[in-house]
């Protein structure tokens, strides 16, 4: 049987803030859980293959491949306004009461407050 001071360590590497209240509620339900793997160990295995898990496919990856994109037009197409190739927006719809300028997309995405 598990007690409050295994509950209380478990919590610890778990970083957890447990009550007092939850310890009492966790201690049988984590001494029901090893008991079960306790009932595991108990199983011969020494005839089963050792497998990595239940799909024995491989993953057909393809190979990376870098290319140029420019969304710069197809984002600013969005902006209900727009200002050498960058679009202004009122800050009073999301972020405040200020006007923000968001700088034009590149490979960097630099983005201006």
């Amino acid at each position: 049987m598990v007690d409050r001071k295994t509950v209380e360590y478990v919590a610890h590497l778990a970083r957890v803030d447990i009550s007092e209240q939850e310890k009492d509620y966790f201690a049988p339900q984590l001494s029901t859980i090893l008991d079960y793997i306790d009932k595991l160990n108990e199983l011969s295995v020494e005839r089963i293959q050792p497998t990595r898990g239940a799909f024995t496919e491989e993953n057909i990856l393809r190979e990376d491949r870098a290319k140029q994109k420019s969304f710069s037009s197809a984002i600013l197409n969005n902006a209900p306004s727009q200002e050498n190739n960058q679009f202004i927006g009122s800050g009073s719809d999301h972020i405040g009461s200020a006007f923000h300028r968001i700088a034009e997309y590149d490979s960097q995405s630099v983005i201006v407050l």
